[in-house]
């Protein structure tokens, strides 16, 4: 959400590239902590969602902060009418310290080769990367994940992976009940 309010064009443009959007709070929170000391963790949701400005018919995938979760989150998030739209918690099995990457000072293809490795022990999985937008000003002026990116993507095709978003791998509700029920 901070990051919109920075960046503000950044949702209506990755959609018309095709992405998926996703909600990843507004302050970046730790939102079990949060929930146990009373805080506003429906709040860190709505807050962002708005900012996102979804469609009727859009999912929205959350990704908790650090990937911290618990029933407690869950149930506070459940219970808001307006994130109805949302999906997660959705967690990541591959990579996801690109930032220590940047703030190590590592090259990009170093990076990659780490990315690659990590796709390799887990077999397939939910890749995660961190874009310009992080928190500390020295690791988003050394980020160099677009880099990486180039240099991992070819580099996992001819291993054989498949590159596929989101949508397209996870049934959303309907689609999930009618897999259930042996009608898709």
């Amino acid at each position: 959400g901070k990051h919109i309010r920075e960046l503000p064009y950044v949702p209506a443009r990755l959609r018309a590239l095709g992405h998926a959007v996703g909600n990843h709070t507004d302050t970046h929170r730790r939102l079990p902590d949060l929930a146990a000391s009373g805080g506003d963790v429906v709040g860190e949701l709505v807050r962002t969602a708005d900012l996102l400005g979804t469609a009727d018919d859009e999912r929205v995938w959350f990704r908790p902060p650090y990937g911290l979760w618990n029933e407690h989150v869950a149930t506070l998030l459940d219970a808001e009418p307006v994130l109805s739209a949302h999906a997660g918690p959705i967690m990541w099995n591959v990579g996801g310290d690109d930032w220590s990457c940047w703030r190590d000072g590592t090259s990009p293809q170093q990076c990659a080769e780490e990315y690659l490795a990590s796709a390799v022990r887990a077999g397939r999985g939910i890749v995660l990367m961190h874009d310009c937008t992080a928190d500390d000003d020295q690791i988003k002026a050394a980020n160099r994940t677009y880099e990486m990116v180039q240099l991992l993507i070819p580099a996992m095709r001819e291993r054989g992976y498949s590159i596929v978003t989101l949508d397209s791998a996870v049934p959303g509700p309907h689609e999930a009940t009618a897999q259930a029920a042996g009608l898709a």
